[in-house]
């Protein structure tokens, strides 16, 4: 074995006073490597991060710290990794939000690891938002007509041709399709529906926990209710109509004395409840509905399945959300997913729910459904626009890539 000597600084000095004068003093001893015997190792026991959710709008930051236990670890330091970089990337613990989705951040020491959920929001909003909650859509003619509840005074409407910018008919602050003095009823406008039947429009909304349906001649109103009285004499919402494909008329709607969301069948004057042909459907059943009644249904049919859409939890609720329930029949029997809630809290959104679907100009299938205003502010509930399909095993699935529009 051979070994090197390091000279001292004190023995360099002295060769200098020799007569090596191109030796020159230095600073300090140079440093060497340190070598840390095997057994002395300490692994990592755990790591912790300070945060295990995180909300980010697009190109925010947040720097998360790790605790590596026991701090005298000599393990390799925190590495830092994200599965999906579109959404949110991270560099030595700051993360950043790149668009609106969902991943997860990894902390990772030794053989321990830690994680983070990070819901990035879409926060490319426009200066105005729409204030309307339990949403509708009609594409007629050109235009879409966008229905919600949002006035004391009636239901309200507003009108685009892409689905982003919207405005009011005919100008002014606001338009109202059906106005109270036309409606049964005086208060809670709530969760109105228009469709173009012929050459009519019918629309079916609640007044004062009764539902109702009004007619037009045009999608802007103005809506009147020829008879001022309510389609059942019983307190009931959130009512949907489904067409069936042999021409069937079904009305879907929430009995609130006898609670759960129900199907009866309608006249062909689409106005008028066959007597006797009340069915339950389904209520709050599932672990994740842990408040209040299942809600806001609406069905359509795909490859012979009846898909019934439906809220669950109040609306009051952060974790309201979107399941859904299938059936051979829309007299049901109906069998909930699952695999529910299949959209809550996306995008970094609160309180998402009491939807519509819709097909846009170019023939795709939309969904039109609010949210909260914000994260602890629930009002006044505002509205966005997204896209559904199905996987092939038949399973309802609601993209994440969501649009918020905006008053002109």
């Amino acid at each position: 074995m051979h070994f090197i000597k390091i000279l001292s600084f004190a023995a360099i000095l002295a060769l200098s006073f020799d007569g090596c004068t191109d030796v020159k003093p230095i600073e300090d001893e140079p440093s060497h490597p340190l070598v840390v015997p095997y057994d002395s190792f300490v692994d990592v026991a755990s790591i912790t991060l300070d945060r295990s959710e995180l909300t980010l709008e697009e190109g925010e930051s947040f720097t998360l710290k790790a605790t590596v236990s026991p701090d005298n670890a000599t393990d390799l330091p925190v590495q830092w990794t994200s599965p999906d970089v579109r959404v949110a990337y991270v560099s030595g613990g700051v993360v950043t939000a790149a668009s609106a989705g969902s991943t997860t951040i990894v902390a990772r020491a030794g053989t321990k690891t830690a994680q983070c959920k990070v819901t990035v929001r879409n926060r490319s909003l426009p200066n105005k938002l729409i204030p309307f909650a339990d949403p509708f859509i009609l594409y007629d003619n050109g235009w879409y007509y966008l229905y919600g509840t949002g006035s004391d005074d009636g239901i309200p409407v507003v009108m685009s041709q892409d689905l982003v910018r919207w405005s009011v008919p005919g100008g002014g602050e606001s338009h109202l399709a059906l106005a109270k003095d036309d409606s049964y009823g005086t208060y809670w406008f709530w969760a109105p529906e228009v469709y173009k039947l012929g050459k009519k429009y019918i629309m079916y909304y609640t007044a004062e926990t009764h539902i109702c349906v009004a007619v037009a001649d045009s999608p802007t109103g103005p809506f009147v209710q020829a008879v001022k009285t309510p389609m059942l004499n019983e307190y009931a919402l959130d009512h949907s109509l489904f067409i069936d494909s042999d021409g069937k008329l079904w009305i879907f709607f929430v009995r609130a004395e006898r609670g759960g969301i129900w199907v009866a069948e309608l006249e062909d004057d689409c106005m008028t409840i066959k007597p006797n042909t009340f069915r339950f459907c389904i209520t709050r059943s599932q672990d994740w509905e842990f408040e209040d009644v299942n809600e806001g249904p609406f069905v359509v049919k795909h490859n012979g399945i009846y898909y019934m859409t439906y809220s669950g939890n109040g609306y009051e609720s952060p974790k309201y959300g979107i399941g859904y329930a299938t059936a051979t029949s829309p007299a049901g029997p109906w069998t909930k997913y699952a695999g529910n809630p299949i959209y809550q809290n996306v995008g970094g959104l609160d309180g998402v729910g009491h939807h519509a679907f819709f097909k846009d100009v170019d023939g795709r299938d939309r969904i039109v459904f609010h949210s909260h205003y914000a994260p602890g502010q629930i009002h006044p509930r505002v509205i966005h626009i997204s896209s559904y399909d199905f996987t092939p095993e038949g399973v309802m699935q609601i993209s994440e890539d969501f649009l918020t529009p905006g008053m002109e």
